[in-house]
């Protein structure tokens, strides 16, 4: 039997079905948790499938070894007014030879519209702690760090809001980010339903990387100086690459 997780958008539609649309639903999960290869699989992708329902809902989800996830339910019209809350997580434990100006970065990703942060730290929390007082920011310490960026991914991921629907990685050795390049990024995540969201500049992709929240268990499991590198490698076809007029997606602090 496979596990079953959904995406944001896929739980924002169930919880928005009818009583007897949900039933119908649930019983084609159940039917996809014993027998994932029912659905019909997307012409140009390599491991999407469509289950189509009763009443014209649609289910498309992609399936490996032991889990399913559905990234959208068709044929359901979602409330305008709910908000999406998005967190972001700051990624700032590592060892630089330059002090790491955090609240350019924090002070950008909360004017964007961010609703929750974690910013790891290494050994600097103090520092850290009076840089970004006046911050509506969460510091969690990290003291393995030293054992690679995935350790710091793990830590910040482990305290930000429960209900988030979408987290955004940043790096903090590149905080020269703008709040009008991370909006972009955040609507094209709302109105493309892009499960990861990645800017480019002249087609090199850079930083901060927007996942969405079922990604997170898989973020969670990642090693060494992967982080979510991995992670993009194995979903590029679900990646929404943004092209964007700012250089300092690329611009890290040595």
């Amino acid at each position: 039997m496979n596990k079953v997780y959904l995406s944001q958008q896929a739980h924002a539609a169930l919880t928005s079905l009818s009583a007897e649309d949900c039933l119908l639903l649930g019983k084609a999960l159940l039917q996809l948790e014993h027998n994932p290869n029912v659905g019909i699989k997307l012409w140009g992708n390599n491991d999407l499938y469509l289950l189509q329902v009763a009443n014209n809902i649609d289910i498309v989800y992609r399936f490996q070894p032991g889990q399913m996830q559905v990234l959208a339910i068709k044929g359901v019209e979602l409330p305008q007014s709910s908000h999406i809350r998005i967190a972001a997580v700051i990624l700032a434990a590592g060892k630089t030879s330059t002090p790491l100006p955090l609240s350019n970065i924090a002070t950008s990703l909360l004017d964007a519209g961010i609703d929750d942060m974690a910013v790891v730290v290494g050994d600097q929390y103090e520092q850290v702690r009076q840089e970004l007082k006046n911050q509506n920011v969460k510091i969690i310490v990290n003291p393995e760090y030293r054992y690679g960026i995935s350790r710091s991914l793990h830590s910040g991921l482990k305290i930000i809001a429960s209900n988030a629907q979408a987290v955004m990685v940043a790096l903090g050795n590149r905080p020269y980010l703008e709040p009008e390049m991370v909006k972009q990024l955040i609507r094209t995540y709302k109105t493309q339903k892009a499960p990861v969201v990645v800017p480019a500049y002249s087609n090199i992709r850079g930083h901060p990387v927007m996942f969405d929240a079922m990604f997170i268990p898989e973020l969670l499991k990642t090693r060494g100086n992967s982080g979510g590198r991995i992670v993009l490698r194995r979903h590029q076809q679900e990646i929404a690459q943004v092209e964007v007029n700012d250089a300092t997606i690329l611009k890290a602090i040595k």
